[in-house]
C-alpha cells in the first residue's frame, strides 16, 4: 500500500490586497511540500483581488481554490475556509504575506513527528524591498516539543499570529 503523505488546506483571506496577492500565491504554489490545497476566500473585495484570484484558480486548478462571500471580516474568512478545507492539517496565511518555499514541508515533518496539534514557527518582517526588518522569535530557546499538558503557561509567550502556525485539523 502506498503511503499517501498528509494534505495541508492553507487557508488564504483576501481583503482589498491586489498588490500583494500575487506573491503570497506565488509562495504557496512554489511549496516543496505538494499535497496541498489553497483555499482563497475573497472577503469582499472592491479591487481587482478576484481577477488575480482566478487567474491563478485557472492556472493551478490543483491547488486554488476559490471562494467569494460577503465581507465579514479577517476571522469570519478564516473560519469559512476551515468549513471548506479538506486537509488532514490547517495553515492561515493572510494576503499580504508570503513564505518560505519549505515553510509548510517543515512544519508538516514536525507534526508528524511528535504527533502534535499545533507546530509554531518564527516570523520576520521584510520592507517592500524584502529587507528583513524584525524578527520575532516566538519563545527563545524553545525546545523542538513541549508538552502543554506540563507547560500550558507556554502559551502566555506566543504570538496572536495566526500565519506561523500549522494546526491538526481534528482539532477544530
Amino acid at each position: 500500500m502506498t503511503n499517501v503523505p498528509s494534505k495541508v488546506s492553507i487557508i488564504v483571506p483576501v481583503y482589498n490586497v491586489e498588490n500583494y496577492l500575487a506573491k503570497c500565491l506565488d509562495s504557496l504554489i512554489n511549496q516543496t511540500h505538494q499535497n496541498i490545497e489553497i483555499l482563497v476566500v475573497n472577503d469582499g473585495s472592491k479591487d481587482n483581488s478576484e481577477q488575480i484570484i482566478q487567474e491563478y484558480a485557472q492556472k493551478y486548478p490543483e491547488k486554488i481554490k476559490p471562494f467569494i462571500k460577503e465581507n465579514g471580516g479577517l476571522s469570519d474568512a478564516r473560519n469559512f475556509g476551515i468549513d471548506r478545507a479538506t486537509g488532514d492539517y490547517l495553515g492561515f496565511v493572510d494576503s499580504d504575506d508570503y513564505v518560505t518555499p519549505t515553510m509548510f514541508e517543515e512544519m508538516l515533518s514536525l507534526a508528524e513527528k511528535h504527533q502534535a496539534k499545533m507546530v509554531i514557527c518564527n516570523i520576520q518582517k521584510v520592507d517592500q524591498n524584502g529587507n528583513i526588518t524584525q524578527k520575532l522569535t516566538q519563545i527563545p530557546n524553545m525546545p523542538e516539543k513541549i508538552d502543554l499538558e506540563k507547560s500550558f503557561s507556554v502559551f502566555s509567550d506566543l504570538s496572536y499570529f495566526a500565519c506561523n502556525k500549522l494546526f491538526k485539523k481534528r482539532t477544530f
